[in-house]
């Protein structure tokens, strides 16, 4: 006869055996559960694989009980870390940054494994359009040129789960390059001259190349909307940067 009880609890155990196909967690001594190498923490199926086999015994874990079964007039745990997820999908939001060391090199980008914060040991994917580098050449010298191993700091841009519930993050190295550019060389203050690229129902998109800037039309100062054409150049002054990473100009004080 059985007993299932489905309600979660998360505890902390100590793993007292490591198996092919997952971990022994013991709680205390007085008992103890199984934490399969499919229910771990990593956000993918490789990276599950992949903690598996790191995992020791000694270690302390934190899982969830998530089914206890009586079987013999013995407790039968079943553990996960899988909640965990979550967590991360919670922190990685869009430009936050990461330290990552490069776990596989491919054709198309690179598999890397963020080290450090809540979501280390989770996979992310780099595409090679989202190297460092202006031109296509630049990125695809790049990617030839890495190294497993490597260690990168990159930005998050996007989060998502599939359909097998494996999380998908998307990192670029080439928006950490410019966000570190924008806090340097586009510093609220300082003056640059872009090109008028378009006239919007909020002002007029100006274009510094791997930036953008909004100059909104009671930001002109002494210069009338009608002398500002597409195409030309026009000198503003940063005030600040929105959530978009798009510079808010101004033309006061010019």
């Amino acid at each position: 006869m059985s007993n299932t009880n489905s309600a979660v609890v998360r505890r902390f155990g100590k793993v007292v055996e490591m198996k092919a196909f997952g971990a022994i967690v013991s709680f205390d001594g007085k008992e103890d559960g199984l934490l399969h190498s499919t229910r771990m923490r990593g956000g993918s199926r490789p990276a599950r694989s992949a903690r598996c086999g790191r995992l020791a015994v000694g270690e302390t874990v934190e899982v969830e009980v998530v089914d206890s079964r009586f079987e013999g007039g013995r407790r039968k745990l079943t553990l996960s870390e899988r909640w965990h997820d979550t967590a991360v999908l919670e922190a990685l939001w869009k430009g936050t940054t990461v330290q990552c060391v490069v776990a596989r090199v491919l054709d198309s980008g690179l598999i890397v494994t963020i080290t450090e914060g809540i979501a280390q040991g989770v996979d992310g994917y780099v595409h090679v359009t989202e190297l460092a580098g202006s031109e296509p050449r630049v990125r695809d010298r790049a990617l030839a040129s890495t190294q497993v191993g490597a260690r990168m700091e990159l930005d998050v841009l996007s989060t998502s789960v599939d359909d097998q519930g494996d999380l998908r993050i998307r990192l670029s190295q080439r928006a950490a390059c410019l966000r570190l550019k924008l806090g340097s060389t586009f510093a609220p203050g300082t003056t640059h001259t872009g090109r008028v690229v378009r006239r919007t129902e909020r002002g007029f998109l100006i274009s510094f190349g791997d930036f953008s800037g909004l100059l909104p039309e009671n930001e002109l100062g002494k210069v009338s909307a009608g002398s500002i054409r597409t195409g030309s150049n026009t000198r503003t002054k940063v005030v600040g940067v929105d959530d978009d990473g798009v510079l808010m100009l101004t033309r006061r004080g010019l």
